[in-house]
């Protein structure tokens, strides 16, 4: 049980980190407002699942995404002291 809530911990921090670093990094231009609904991190760390909302949710968003994950794991890796690379797979929210 103290697992499961460390682990919602986690997510609700990781998901404002988030937050913040797509913010800077995606062009609003392009893809409108961007919101992260939900982080869930694997109980070894080495799994985060990002689900993300968009006003325009296309392949071309997915792929802008994909080309973050770099930065991304950096800030997952700023929070969670990972000893391996956190394996990472945005989903967006239909």
């Amino acid at each position: 049980m103290e697992k499961n809530r460390r682990q919602k911990q986690v997510g609700s921090v990781l998901k404002r980190a988030i937050s913040e670093y797509l913010e800077g990094a995606l062009d609003f231009e392009a893809f409108g407002l961007v919101t992260v609904i939900d982080v869930t991190i694997s109980p070894q760390r080495s799994k985060a699942d990002i689900w993300v909302s968009a006003l325009q949710s296309n392949a071309k968003l997915q792929g802008n995404l994909d080309s973050l994950i770099h930065g991304v794991s950096q800030v997952i890796q700023k929070y969670i002291h990972a000893k391996r690379r956190v394996e990472i797979e945005f989903h967006i929210a239909g």
